[in-house]
């Protein structure tokens, strides 16, 4: 997670920061290069007009809420002791 981000949107919740990532540049290209492994060994031929699916497999790569959510906690409770010390 991107600790500028996470500050930006405790500070202003209801402003989308422009340019502002929610992933840090090294979490994104870890995600990039896992979609890039798993598109290297898939296809997809594929005719959705004649209602015919042809895939080797179907998968994806995203970070898990749960950890997003758990990292925003973290970040959201070191800030507030940092505030009071």
């Amino acid at each position: 997670m991107n600790p500028a981000r996470l500050a930006h949107d405790l500070d202003t919740p209801h402003v989308y920061p422009e340019g502002l990532d929610m992933h840090t540049a090294e979490a994104k290209a870890l995600r990039d290069q896992l979609r890039a492994m798993i598109n290297a060994y898939n296809f997809d031929g594929s005719d959705s007009m004649t209602d015919y699916f042809h895939v080797n497999f179907y998968g994806g790569v995203d970070f898990d809420w749960q950890m997003e959510k758990a990292a925003r906690e973290a970040f959201k409770a070191a800030r507030a002791v940092a505030q009071v010390a």
